[in-house]
């Protein structure tokens, strides 16, 4: 077994959509969850757990014409959401390394594996990441 890429980031975590690509629903609407999902988050617990990050199933990200969504975060590290999942551990094992040496965890598209890259939806910045910029006084005077 491989020593965990060293990392600053607090708490990584990759999670999975629960219900992407459900189609039943419970008496009160909510969907399934998806037999596809449960499995992958098994598999990807096996493979991230030696690198130090944490699996959580997550009802909901938001992707859900194109499952599965995942999305990985950590509490001093930008956010990435992608869907759909990439295809073979490989990919996803090299993009959770870079993601975690990564400075901030900030990776750019052109670092990330090719199936990672296609899935990549959204990118949120660490919190407090650009707490410095500041809008001036005539551009906050128009919203």
């Amino acid at each position: 077994m491989s020593t965990p890429p060293k990392t600053q980031l607090n708490n990584p975590v990759l999670q999975v959509c629960l219900q992407c690509g459900s189609t039943q629903r419970d008496e009160d609407g909510l969907k399934f969850a998806n037999p596809a999902a449960l499995q992958l988050a098994t598999a990807w617990e096996a493979l991230a757990a030696p690198l130090g990050v944490r699996v959580q199933l997550v009802r909901c990200l938001g992707h859900c014409t194109t499952p599965i969504a995942w999305a990985v975060r950590a509490e001093n590290a930008w956010c990435y959401t992608f869907a759909p999942a990439p295809e073979g551990a490989d990919a996803l094992e090299e993009f959770l390394k870079t993601w975690l040496e990564a400075p901030n965890g900030l990776v750019q598209k052109k670092a990330m594996p090719a199936s990672v890259k296609a899935a990549y939806q959204s990118r949120l910045p660490a919190p407090g990441e650009h707490a410095s910029y500041r809008l001036p006084p005539e551009a906050a005077e128009t919203f």
